[in-house]
């Protein structure tokens, strides 16, 4: 179940934070951070998921168009706890949070907000496709990001997200959650 994973990652983050104390005191360390994924990982889409299969105002949408159209309307899902846990446990940490998500620039503000309103209310950075990274799979997108982040100094302690494709083998630990309702490529 998500608690289940989320609590494994929360426990291995808690050890490599114990583990980077000692390194501090060596001299030999790096930042830490996690790459978190936002849909289906950091919020929860139930409620456009819910209404896409019952045909509630989808229009013919396709499922992750309808999700979008809905974050123009609702910008309001919330945040599945255990990961909220995870983040909480980040932050108390002083361990760098990095969103990285398949949403595109033009839904910053809404997701900003929705971050917000959900308990994530600090981290270092949001990471949206750009224009220019749209004909990326959603893979190579979400590698690309992880190695610039460890490009910029950060020891990557883990990656979780719903799809194989948010969980970079840069990160030194990736958690899949479970996520019934769509698979991305």
């Amino acid at each position: 179940t998500i608690k289940v994973i989320a609590d494994k990652a929360t426990a291995y983050l808690n050890h490599r934070v114990n583990r980077h104390q000692e390194l501090v005191s060596l001299d030999r360390h790096k930042k830490l951070a996690v790459m978190i994924d936002i849909d289906e990982t950091a919020l929860s889409n139930f409620v456009a998921i819910r209404e896409w299969i019952n045909g509630v105002n989808n229009v013919g949408d396709s499922l992750p168009d309808h999700i979008i159209r809905n974050l123009k309307i609702f910008w309001h899902d919330p945040a599945i706890l255990p990961v909220l846990n995870l983040y909480r446990t980040a932050k108390k940490n002083h361990v760098a949070v990095f969103f990285v998500t398949g949403r595109t620039e033009k839904d910053r503000k809404k997701t900003e907000l929705n971050l917000r309103y959900s308990g994530y209310t600090h981290y270092q950075k949001l990471i949206m496709r750009s224009s220019a990274q749209q004909a990326m799979s959603a893979k190579d997108y979400k590698i690309d990001e992880a190695n610039a982040i460890v490009a910029k100094g950060y020891d990557l302690v883990l990656a979780i997200g719903d799809q194989y494709s948010d969980l970079p083998n840069v990160a030194d630990r990736q958690y899949k959650l479970p996520n019934p309702y769509y698979y991305i490529a």
